[in-house]
């Protein structure tokens, strides 16, 4: 039950915990540890039996009651009294054996200091306990793997309850100074940036927040001090007659630096020893006694920093752009073969546009964090083009424009001079030359030719892909088309783009008519309810089902012959469609089935029906009014040619949702050849489930099925399982991370109270309601009337438009799914606000102003 630190054969995570281990590994490379034990958590589990608790704790956490009632309950069953004889004498003797007079007590548990969830603060730990009071705080460590606060973080990570628990022993370290040291800058990402925050006295000040600290930043590349900031430090803490005691620094000291330059340098040296042995960047925790030695407290991984494993590390300065967010709207992970369908697609597209015969490099598309990132430095080596890259994009993502201009700033001049150069791929001109040509007979095409030309090529597409995937037999064949398909689709998008051309016209109607007229005409109606297009028709269809059910006085049922005729319709889709390794509506309607009944409350859908056709007519009605208006103004010719430039606005811009239903079915028919292939693995007894194909890479199937290599396949899918699942739990994508691992975000706060945040605005409107936080539409709680936020939206989320009042967004824009739908339902939307600020919350009453980009919070 008693494992010294010097004991590494005895420290297994399972017995000692996390903490213990990772102090166990460093005393025996070396560093200086001070002397402990570790009371197993063989020691807990011996308690919990010899007490019988098991059965009291797991019938408290089957209960009703909220955490906090649990935590209370489950903390009174531990008492000192109630510790075994033989456990304490273990103890006392272990401590007798140390010789000290002063201890460290901590808790060290097996779910603690993990490489993707810290736990930092969540259990407890004491300073300066004495033999006396030992056994208590042994007990109190005990107590806190059920305070309130760690329950909760266990449960926002999924992990069961069937947890142990250990303590560690130490001797105290009476610190002249203390504080923490992170090997990678964790407020930019920058790996080569050790940075250390230190006070006076013990570490508990720092690591508490009671002080202001030192803050020192050391660059490991040019070996110096890069920044030097000296907080107040106005208390520290020391030993006191029971526990530890917080007394006033005087004036003159604490503005001085708490370390020299020396000492700092010395720190470096140990922490890049600890970051060497560990392989990753480390959040350790020393002390400096008087004598000037080094202590380390604790060393554990940093769990917040962006992954750049994946990056190339060629002596140059590199920027990855985060493709899957950026350009496709998706914030959350792809798998590994959903990653290399839809990310292979990227250079090949290239390939195509600029009519090069030369391979663009294979590293260009990379997966990292689960997601699909481009190296974008060849661009960024010319200004013009770095510059116009933002605007290029910003119809998918508006805030994109100021985060690449805030890039090129900082770095703009290292990418320009380091050896890469751009070249204008003149083939370009020619693809775009073959665009205008197309468009020559389609100008001439009525709305109705337009669209039905749009439908058409998809329904050609689909069957003919469905056709020629059934010819697929080989795995290579069935592989190499999945890729086909994809460029298939591209082609495909681009052929309907020329038929929705008169989308872009928004900006040309909003100069005409302010021209005319100032801002007497609200615009934004012109998007209300757009005509023929497939995310409305579906929105319309549920709430028609709504309605059929209702009526019909039946519940929500797959085999009704008119839900079964929305999913051959929409069921190829789903809530992650663009990664092909997530199941489709078709595969699990739940999704749609609780939209519906949603709808069926109260009869929901009689409003959202009634809105949807009244909003048409309210564009319809504006159209004709600021046709007449313009009749009295400018004549009837300037008016018609007006007019029918608003109607096919409306008419493009609704069509314009068909290029990406149609990438979607290519989607799904590539996703069935490919579980195919899964069932087929499945039988030879390589994979256990056939969706696990999707959570291997293309090579490592060709790998496991053609036995080229020896692979573990089983480790293979369960590490990409565990990283998907990992990734899938990160709430904030950096729109751009460089190889050095600095990573840009968006969104400011501007106002001196602090309290509006700057966005841009995307769809117009004034709103004021309480916030919703959504991370999922399956599970969004959202309420009528409340203000949705959310990093980006899909075709999924669409639903949930007819129940929020007003939209808050990170990722997105005009052209992306939130934008449309916000502005097609009448909603203010703004877009650019960082969900990394954490200041909106459930429940916060705010005000979104979609006129000027402001969110105010109101409370």
């Amino acid at each position: 039950m008693i494992v010294g630190l010097e004991d590494s054969e005895k420290n297994t995570l399972e017995r000692v915990g996390s903490k213990a281990l990772n102090l166990s590994k460093m005393k025996r490379e070396g560093f200086m540890v001070p002397d402990g034990f570790t009371i197993s958590s063989e020691a807990y589990k011996s308690y919990l039996d010899r007490n019988n608790l098991n059965s009291q704790i797991k019938a408290i956490l089957d209960s009703e009651s909220t955490d906090k009632s649990k935590s209370e309950q489950i903390k009174a069953l531990f008492d000192v009294a109630k510790l075994p004889e033989e456990i304490k004498e273990k103890i006392m003797s272990a401590l007798r054996s140390l010789g000290v007079q002063q201890v460290a007590v901590r808790s060290s548990s097996n779910a603690e200091d993990l490489p993707d969830m810290s736990f930092a603060g969540q259990y407890s730990s004491y300073l300066n306990v004495t033999k006396d009071n030992l056994l208590k705080k042994v007990i109190a460590c005990w107590q806190s793997l059920w305070n309130e606060r760690a329950m909760t973080y266990r449960k926002q990570f999924g992990l069961e309850e069937d947890l142990t628990h250990a303590v560690i022993v130490q001797e105290m370290v009476n610190s002249e100074v203390a504080g923490v040291l992170f090997t990678a800058n964790p407020t930019n990402g920058i790996r080569s940036q050790y940075i250390i925050n230190v006070s006076y006295g013990l570490g508990e000040a720092v690591v508490s927040g009671a002080v202001n600290p030192d803050q020192y930043i050391y660059s490991i590349e040019e070996q110096n001090l890069i920044s030097s900031t000296i907080g107040t430090k106005e208390i520290l803490y020391a030993y006191g007659n029971a526990g530890i005691e917080a007394h006033p620094v005087d004036s003159k000291r604490n503005m001085e630096s708490s370390l020299s330059i020396e000492d700092i340098q010395r720190l470096v040296e140990v922490a890049q020893g600890i970051h060497a042995y560990f392989g990753k960047p480390q959040d350790i925790e020393f002390a400096i006694n008087k004598g000037g030695e080094i202590f380390v407290l604790q060393s554990r991984d940093i769990t917040a920093l962006f992954p750049i494993d994946q990056f190339k590390q060629d002596g140059k300065l590199r920027a990855y752009m985060a493709a899957s967010s950026v350009l496709l709207g998706m914030k959350e992970a792809f798998t590994p073969l959903g990653a290399d369908i839809y990310g292979g697609m990227f250079p090949t597209v290239l390939e195509v546009m600029t009519a090069t015969k030369k391979k663009i490099p294979g590293d260009f598309v990379t997966y990292t964090g689960a997601r699909i990132f481009l190296d974008i430095s060849y661009m960024l080596s010319n200004r013009f083009v770095g510059k116009s890259f933002g605007n290029a994009f910003s119809g998918s993502d508006l805030p994109l424009k100021r985060t690449m201009d805030q890039l090129l700033a900082d770095h703009g001049k290292t990418f320009r001079h380091q050896g890469i150069r751009f070249k204008i791929p003149f083939g370009i001109f020619r693809y775009g030359l073959s665009m205008i040509g197309s468009m020559k007979g389609i100008k001439k095409l009525s709305a109705e030719e337009k669209y039905e030309a749009v439908r058409r090529l998809g329904e050609e597409f689909h069957r003919e892909i469905v056709m020629q995937s059934m010819e697929k037999k080989i795995l290579r064949e069935i592989l190499d088309y999945c890729d086909e398909i994809m460029m298939k689709a591209f082609i495909l998008s681009q052929k309907q783009a020329l038929y929705c051309v008169e989308a872009k016209n928004y900006a040309k109607i909003e100069r005409k008519v302010k021209a005319l007229f100032g801002n007497r005409f609200n615009l934004d109606i012109l998007t209300y309810a757009l005509p023929d297009c497939v995310t409305m028709e579906l929105n319309l269809e549920l709430n028609r089902l709504a309605k059929h059910f209702t009526e019909k006085d039946m519940p929500v049922d797959v085999n009704d012959e008119r839900m079964k005729t929305m999913l051959r319709k929409f069921g190829h889709r789903g809530n992650l469609e663009l990664d092909l390794g997530t199941e489709r509506w078709r595969e699990n309607p739940k999704f749609l089935i609780d939209r519906v009944k949603q709808y069926m409350k109260d009869r929901a859908y009689e409003k959202n029906i009634s809105e949807i056709t009244s909003k048409a007519k309210e564009a319809d009605e504006l159209i004709e009014e600021i046709y007449e208006a313009a009749k009295a103004k400018r004549g009837k010719r300037y008016a018609v040619r007006l007019k029918k430039m608003m109607q096919t606005y409306r008419t493009a811009a609704g069509m314009r949702e068909y290029p990406k239903f149609n990438i979607v079915q290519g989607l799904d028919v590539a996703r069935q050849m490919l579980l195919e292939v899964g069932v087929h693995m499945k039988n030879e007894g390589v994979l256990e489930n056939e969706n696990d194909i999707f959570y291997l890479h293309r090579d490592e199937i060709l790998n496991a099925c053609e036995r080229k290599a020896q692979l573990d396949v089983k480790a293979l899918i369960n590490s990409a399982k565990d990283n998907y699942e990992k990734e899938m739990k990160r709430n904030c994508i950096p729109r751009f991370v460089l190889n050095t691992g600095e990573t840009y975000y968006s969104g400011k706060v501007l106002s001196d109270k602090g309290n509006v945040l700057q966005g841009i605005p995307l769809s117009s409107g004034v709103y004021e309601g309480r916030i919703r936080i959504v991370t999922d539409p399956n599970d969004s709680n959202l309420l009528e009337g409340e203000v949705m936020v959310a990093e980006s939206t899909n075709p999924a989320w669409t639903p949930l438009f007819m129940t929020a009042k007003a939209l808050i967004m990170e990722y997105g824009g005009p052209l992306s799914h939130g934008g449309i739908v916000a502005r097609e339902y009448g909603i203010p939307a703004v877009v650019g606000i960082s969900m990394q600020n954490k200041l909106l919350r459930n429940g916060q009453l705010v005000r979104v102003n979609g006129n000027t980009g402001h969110v105010e919070i109101l409370e």
